[in-house]
């Protein structure tokens, strides 16, 4: 499978060969579109939602509501581990992709290998702990497996993209804004839905050929409209901090 550029990129390759190992024949598969991934983020985030809600039923009968209430975001990491433990991890479909017939791939064109997968079930999981424990943490993760193999002593892109983000986190107001532009660069370009994917390196490729008008739609409006958002954010923000320095 290959990985396809961000817009007007070639489909994704899929050889399939035969018992005596002659190559039987090629199929196309084209890179996912923004509705489908956003319809399957959609179905992940319902089911995540009834996965959550009975895991907090039943840590509030166990150990009590005070328990519950006191530890939320761990046990809404827990869920989400779970969910994705279960699909991602083990090398499945989430029920949200399966729904709508994508696939992850890597940027080698190829299934993500186990660490990438793991790494991509870590960002999206710990989420609720806050962006920038959960940023920090995936940092030592490749650190720990860089100095183990006897790597060079550099750190890789993934590394300092990864420090870069916890540092913008601890700032507070930067990362909300960093997503909402994040989000605009996807409906705009089709690659990346969240930044745990941008970050594990994982996009999409259907598994089905295109139906007739699929291929040329697109969220480019709700991207424009981000970015206008943005820019006023960004100007009243400037304005403010040129009245108070004043």
């Amino acid at each position: 499978m290959a990985d396809s550029a961000d817009s007007g990129a070639p489909p994704v390759a899929v050889q399939v060969v035969s018992e005596g190992g002659a190559a039987a024949a090629a199929f196309l598969f084209p890179s996912a579109g923004q509705p489908n991934i956003v319809r399957a983020a959609q179905k992940d985030l319902f089911y995540q939602q009834r996965l959550l809600a009975q895991v907090a039923e039943l840590v509030q009968q166990v150990g009590g509501t005070r328990l519950y209430a006191s530890h939320q975001s761990a046990v809404d990491t827990a869920a989400r581990a779970v969910y994705y433990g279960l699909t991602t991890l083990a090398g499945a479909q989430t029920l949200g992709e399966e729904y709508c017939g994508i696939l992850q791939i890597d940027p080698h064109r190829l299934y993500p290998s186990l660490g990438r997968r793991l790494l991509l079930v870590l960002l999206q999981a710990g989420s609720a702990l806050g962006p920038a424990a959960v940023l920090a943490a995936a940092r030592r993760w490749l650190q720990t497996r860089r100095l183990r193999r006897g790597a060079a002593a550099e750190e890789g892109r993934a590394e300092r993209l990864l420090g870069r983000a916890a540092a913008l986190a601890r700032k507070g107001g930067i990362l909300p804004a960093l997503a909402t532009a994040h989000l605009a660069l996807f409906y705009f370009t089709g690659a990346y839905h969240s930044l745990a994917k941008r970050l594990a390196g994982v996009r999409y490729a259907f598994m089905r050929p295109l139906r007739q008008g699929e291929e040329s739609a697109g969220y480019e409006v709700l991207g424009a409209l981000l970015a206008i958002q943005l820019t006023v954010q960004a100007g009243i923000a400037l304005l403010g901090w040129r009245t108070d320095s004043d």
